[in-house]
């Protein structure tokens, strides 16, 4: 939701029992194209969290999808990183008993 917000979708509140209901009729948590007098729109229904649908035109979905690329690039950087840490961290190497450093030796 954070990223909706960044690239521009609006956050639209369901504060009546009719727009509670509309909104629990919504495929939940998936942006959803939908046409709208001609221009295309996407929503993002949440029920659980905000309770609210996010509504974003077709400039604020291009600009979520390249956030969302970026989000996902920098969490397998960090996933990457703390492997390598725990790697290095896991155990000293006895290399004498591996037949030291060159596997030829």
């Amino acid at each position: 939701e954070q990223l909706l917000s960044a690239a521009g979708f609006m956050p639209r509140p369901a504060d009546t029992e009719a727009k509670m209901a509309h909104l629990a009729s919504l495929p939940q948590h998936r942006l959803i194209p939908k046409d709208h007098k001609g221009k295309l729109f996407y929503i993002y229904a949440d029920e659980t969290v905000c309770n609210c649908l996010f509504i974003g035109d077709d400039a604020a979905y291009q600009k979520y999808a390249q956030y969302a690329v970026q989000n996902r690039i920098a969490n397998e950087e960090q996933e990457a990183a703390e492997m390598n840490e725990d790697a290095v961290v896991t155990a000293d190497m006895d290399w004498d008993l591996w037949g030291g450093l060159d596997p030829w030796d």
